[in-house]
Formats: C-alpha cells, sequence, structure tokens
C-alpha cells in the first residue's frame, strides 16, 4: 500500500512539474503574456526589449465582478530592467473599448479600438471605430508619449452599422486598410 501512494505521489509531482513548464513556455514564447488580466505585446520593432502593456482600468465605484463591460483600457510602455511609462489610454465610450489590433511605425504605436453599440434607444446601432497615434519622445534621458491627433483626426468618426436608419461601413478595421490610409494621405 505504501508503494502505491509513493507512485501516485510521484506522478501528481510529475503533472505539477510538467504544467509549471509548460506554462514557463507559453509566457516566454506566446507573444502575448496574460498576467491578471494585462496584455503584453513586443515592441521590438520601436526599441529592443519593449513591450506595449494593455490594462484594464475599471473607473472608480465599478466593481469589475458586477459590471466588467465599463473599463479604460490604459497603455504602457515597459522595457526590460526601468519602469513602466504611461502611453495613454483608450477611454470607455458607453462600454469598455476592445483593442483590434496596435501596430508600429518609425517611434509610434498606432491603435485601432472597437465599441460596441447595443441601445435599442440610440440613433446608432454596430461597431465604433477609432484609430489612435502616440508619439515615443526622449528627452533628458526621458521616455514620454504624446498622442498624435492628425492620426486620430484623419480617420474620422469610425461608425460600422446603421446611423440614422441608414447603413454605414468604417473601412479602416485592420492595419493594412490604416497604413495604406496613412501612406496615402503622406502621414
Amino acid at each position: 500500500m505504501a508503494k502505491c501512494v509513493n507512485g501516485s505521489e510521484r506522478v501528481d509531482l510529475m503533472k505539477s512539474w510538467i504544467l509549471l513548464i509548460l506554462a514557463i513556455f507559453l509566457s516566454a514564447f506566446s507573444g502575448q503574456i496574460f498576467a491578471e488580466g494585462d496584455v503584453s505585446l513586443s515592441a521590438k520593432q520601436i526599441r529592443p526589449g519593449c513591450s506595449v502593456v494593455m490594462h484594464k482600468a475599471y473607473p472608480a465605484g465599478i466593481d469589475p465582478n458586477v459590471n466588467a463591460t465599463v473599463f479604460d483600457q490604459q497603455l504602457f510602455w515597459k522595457c526590460n530592467g526601468a519602469q513602466a511609462v504611461p502611453v495613454g489610454t483608450i477611454g470607455a465610450e458607453g462600454s469598455g473599448p476592445e483593442i483590434v489590433t496596435v501596430f508600429y511605425r518609425a517611434n509610434e504605436i498606432v491603435v485601432l479600438a472597437r465599441w460596441t453599440s447595443g441601445s435599442a434607444a440610440a440613433d446608432f446601432q454596430g461597431d465604433f471605430y477609432q484609430v489612435n497615434a502616440f508619439r515615443l519622445e526622449q528627452a533628458n534621458n526621458q521616455t514620454t508619449f504624446r498622442a498624435v491627433s492628425a492620426i486620430t483626426k484623419a480617420f474620422g468618426d469610425g461608425y460600422d452599422g446603421v446611423l440614422n436608419g441608414k447603413r454605414v461601413t468604417f473601412p479602416y478595421k485592420n492595419a493594412a486598410s490604416i497604413r495604406a490610409r496613412l501612406a496615402a494621405l503622406g502621414l
């Protein structure tokens, strides 16, 4: 009987080690690391060893366990051996934004966010999109980010659905279409 318990304990210990090794492997090689709900995306195209971290921030008085749809998406710049630097915030618009895509240009982070509208009383039914860009700036050994409002303005209001009873389509729903529009505008 003692051998059977020992064997069972060894199997459990081996399972635990395998799960630990698998978790470490997935964290190190997945490109997205999920820790307490945060998503980390490599930004090696801008600077090796750096990432953009997306963090859901719930407004004061909002319990995420009760109303998990109202939140802001805060973006942080995190480089190896350095403290995180705020990049910008994509705010809640009735509900929290879903980050559809993030891509990089020379010293810029471009983010496409989407909010879903489902109110029968609203004059809009569908998705609202917004393109945001943030420029990395380096001064006095300090890293900061500045919103590039010209890029957000270039894409305008991003309605995709039914607006005031008419079907509307927002054509910039992925990185390729956003890049093409930026190139066409010379931005």
